[in-house]
């Protein structure tokens, strides 16, 4: 009897003892697709999908910070009654973040995301909302109306002992966007069997169709088995109520184990309508995509996905295609995906008739709507505009101007985003490395600014060039290649440039003037032997320089170099100075109309005037002093004088602005607005030829360190 009870006893404490560490050492939250899961496991929401063997990370769910204003809400499949939005809420699989517009654009909320491991995935981030249009978040990678997206490369994360690799942790390899109503769910981004992901996607709804959803809305699922060469789809055929994509996708499962006996994964799901009245969005896209880049395309309504899906199937089947996923999305949806492993920033928003995507850090990939087997995918860089127009289907990038830069930062979603107050503390080191790329990137894209004004009471065509700018590029341009144009005008009208205005003296002979671009001689040669003259030279990381001696050792280490003379303001001190031969009385002390160049050290400025009243060259010393140059040379000036500009301010439409002879080759400056893609490519290779000297190379490190603190502190202004 009291062997019985004592062996009960230590029964249940050995049953108590086993579950208490089943239930320590195996946390919900370590899930992957392996050979052991189950079908329901896979199906069931708030999964992770994810393989050991890729090793990559994928967000166990976004976590809600700092919601503002009514009715911002998270629903929860179909039936489930929609709650509203708390601070630290979790979006997980199969629910949504749902935000109305506003005419105050008040309502919104911040979103950042956690993988499997409950660590943080530091880059990801997104805001949805603050806008007059409704938004929603539709977990993990899917958003409508207005949002911010920001992805962050990194290179590996590491969970205890073990590092998982650095294919693609960007938290969402890609987003799909469409631009208003619901929703859009996303495919699972692992490749397993070599299937290449791509998005799914659920046509909009307006208000109206919303409250019949259930009659309207049908379901699709993938499923592959592990060895790729089965697969399985499956459709929801009740016509009467809106099956859940779990039914839909336990049954796909069962089909593919019972068909292959293996285990069968997830690699597809959604739904699509199945009516709609507007005649454009009752079209929707049957894309199967097969591995070998194999894709099988149909186009119909939704009452036809059955048949199209049909013929599909066929197909694929008589080609003997394996490792087949399903996708039907509508004609309005787009797919944004990081183009590098560099950090990005995108703003996404709709209006009537269409939607448009800023790309304020980095560079995204957008997949346009149509056929995705004939598409051709758009680059969007930095400070570009895609803007799509449903009614013309037409959509090219723009380059925004300052002014409408300015107007993106200013977006209540924008602000939101860069607020630190939104997040909590342990995200704000990211907010901070948004906060400083934005500004290296998207608000200093205008390397050139241009400005009739008064100086001394002489009137002058004023231009500052920003050398700080890492997108400002001065070179200079050949006069025969002026000449091939036509004119002046004509070329000013052609060129990319941001700036073209006249450089140095015509020189007859060509033995006088040192002129290198791109690292060269501007003929094409590399010279060894300098002019006697002044000399204006860039190096590497736009470090300017100005000297005058007749030889130079280190003559490769300059990018750019033009001569001119005399020198006007040496070491911050105007007056004439290095006048090599004796000039007449009149070219000194004359009045004559004038250009020089020159360049503020401190500010890392480069200026260049051009007089519209005639001075005295001691007067345009003078005035080089006063708008900030340390150094400053005399330039080609009289009828050799001209000037163009592209960019912002009104006179800036590439219309010469100073119109003389070309008498000599030209300066000519880019920027991330105006830009010339070998210039840029010759530019990268020159700065990665390590040039700099040791000390130069810490003095610039230093000017980038304390330009960042700056920008830290003026954070709190953006």
């Amino acid at each position: 009897m009291h062997n019985s009870f004592f062996r009960f006893i230590i029964v249940m404490i050995l049953g108590i003892t086993i579950s208490f560490l089943a239930a320590i050492s195996i946390p919900s939250n370590f899930l992957y697709l392996s050979r052991g899961r189950v079908v329901a496991e896979q199906t069931a929401p708030c999964l992770v999908k994810d393989e050991r063997s890729g090793g990559r990370i994928i967000p166990k769910a976004a976590i809600v910070h700092k919601p503002k204003g009514k009715g911002v809400r998270i629903i929860k499949g179909v039936y489930e009654p929609q709650e509203d939005v708390k601070e630290g809420d979790h979006i997980c699989e199969n629910r949504r973040l749902s935000v109305p517009g506003t005419s105050d654009k008040s309502a919104g909320a911040n979103l950042g995301f956690v993988s499997q491991f409950d660590n943080k995935i530091d880059g990801y981030l997104a805001v949805v909302g603050f806008s007059n249009v409704s938004s929603e978040y539709f977990y993990p990678c899917a958003a409508a109306g207005s949002t911010l997206l920001g992805w962050k490369y990194t290179d590996s994360i590491r969970i205890g002992m073990k590092s998982f690799g650095s294919e693609n942790e960007y938290g969402c390899p890609e987003v799909l966007y469409s631009p208003e109503g619901t929703i859009i769910p996303i495919g699972s981004s692992a490749k397993p069997n070599g299937i290449e992901r791509i998005a799914y996607t659920r046509q909009k709804q307006s208000r109206k169709d919303r409250k019949v959803a259930s009659v309207h809305l049908r379901q699709y699922c993938s499923v592959v088995a592990n060895s790729g060469k089965e697969w399985n789809v499956n459709l929801s055929q009740d016509g009467y109520r809106e099956d859940t994509v779990e039914n839909v996708c336990r049954q796909a499962i069962e089909n593919c184990q019972e068909k292959s006996g293996e285990i069968c994964s997830i690699v597809s799901q959604g739904d699509w309508k199945y009516h709609v009245s507007n005649p454009y969005f009752r079209e929707v896209n049957i894309l199967l995509q097969c591995s070998g880049n194999r894709k099988y395309y149909k186009k119909g309504t939704g009452e036809e996905v059955y048949d199209l899906w049909s013929q599909l199937e066929l197909e694929a089947q008589g080609e003997g295609a394996t490792s087949c996923a399903l996708y039907v999305y509508g004609n309005d949806e787009v797919l944004i995906t990081p183009e590098s492993n560099k950090r990005t920033l995108v703003h996404t928003d709709s209006f009537d008739n269409g939607f448009v995507i800023h790309t304020l850090i980095g560079t995204v990939e957008i997949t346009p709507p149509g056929n995705p087997v004939e598409v051709e995918p758009i680059l969007l860089e930095v400070g570009e505009r895609y803007r799509f127009i449903y009614d013309t289907s037409i959509a090219e990038p723009q380059q925004l101007s300052n002014s409408e830069r300015k107007e993106v930062l200013e977006l209540p979603v924008v602000q939101a985003f860069l607020n630190l107050a939104n997040w909590k503390v342990e995200i704000h080191p990211e907010i901070i490395e948004y906060q400083k790329a934005l500004n290296e990137q998207f608000l200093k894209s205008s390397a050139v600014q241009v400005e009739r004004i008064e100086v001394d009471g002489v009137d002058i065509w004023k231009t500052e060039i920003d050398l700080n700018n890492p997108n400002t590029i001065v070179t200079l341009v050949k006069q025969s290649d002026v000449q091939q144009a036509g004119s002046f005008t004509q070329f000013a009208k052609n060129s990319k440039a941001a700036l073209i205005a006249s450089g140095t003296f015509e020189d007859r002979n060509a033995t006088n003037w040192t002129m290198i671009s791109e690292g060269k001689t501007i003929e094409g040669e590399r010279s060894k032997n300098w002019s006697n003259y002044t000399v204006l030279g860039l190096r590497s990381g736009n470090q300017a320089e100005m000297f005058a001696r007749p030889d130079v050792p280190e003559w490769d280490e300059y990018w750019f170099a033009i001569t001119g003379h005399p020198r006007l303001v040496s070491g911050g001190n105007p007056g004439i100075t290095e006048v090599v031969s004796a000039p007449d009385e009149d070219f000194i002390k004359g009045d004559q109309y004038r250009a020089a160049i020159g360049f503020s050290s401190k500010e890392k400025k480069l200026y260049h005037i051009v007089t519209n009243d005639p001075i005295p060259l001691n007067r345009l010393a003078k005035i080089m002093h006063l708008i900030g140059c340390d150094q400053a040379m005399n330039l080609e000036g009289g009828g050799g004088m001209v000037l163009a500009c592209k960019g912002d301010s009104p006179e800036c439409n590439g219309t010469p602005l100073v119109s003389g002879e070309v008498r000599s080759p030209l300066i000519v400056v880019y920027d991330a607005q105006h830009r010339d893609e070998r210039i840029t490519q010759a530019w990268e290779l020159f700065q990665a030829s390590d040039r700099l000297p040791e000390s130069q190379l810490q003095r610039g490190f230093e000017h980038f360190r304390r330009g960042l603190l700056k920008f830290t502190k003026a954070t709190s202004l953006i």
